[in-house]
């Protein structure tokens, strides 16, 4: 997980967010996971929104 943020600070990927990302973010406890989650969050390039046909594939 490291690498591919790593990759992605340079600027070779980019990461996607998502509302299921933001969802997970604001059920977080306070503590070092959410201020890792919030740095990641902060790198994401763009917000894949959730469909019902994406909802119905996960489900």
């Amino acid at each position: 997980m490291l690498r591919i943020l790593a990759i992605v600070q340079i600027g070779d990927w980019r990461l996607q967010g998502s509302e299921t990302f933001d969802d997970e973010l604001r059920n977080t406890p306070e503590g070092a996971r959410k201020r890792q989650m919030q740095i990641w969050a902060a790198l994401a390039t763009n917000k894949v929104n959730i469909t019902q046909q994406i909802a119905f594939r996960g489900g």
